[in-house]
């Protein structure tokens, strides 16, 4: 069976390209971290805003910010409180 050169061009892009995704994966893992993260950002604070649309009856934009302050005081309140510990315990 003969193969033309349009086949075997073919063959070789695919191989190239299954050879190089990999590297590029590799390389781009970074991004593609970051990406994902904020994708979960996303879905979480769409997660949030939907008691707000729907029971509140607010704007999307509106509930999106209330969304998105709730996440931070939820996120950021133990620290604060665990570093007012920490500077009474161990005051100097």
């Amino acid at each position: 069976m003969q193969t033309s050169y349009l086949d075997f061009f073919k063959r070789a892009c695919i191989v190239v390209a299954v050879a190089t995704i990999p590297i590029l994966i590799w390389y781009l893992f970074g991004v593609i971290l970051m990406v994902f993260g904020a994708i979960l950002l996303a879905m979480l604070l769409r997660l949030g805003a939907q008691p707000f649309v729907r029971h509140a009856s607010l704007p999307e934009g509106i509930a999106l910010a209330l969304s998105g302050l709730l996440i931070l005081v939820i996120v950021g309140a133990p620290p604060i409180s665990s570093a007012r510990v920490f500077r009474v315990n161990f005051k100097t």
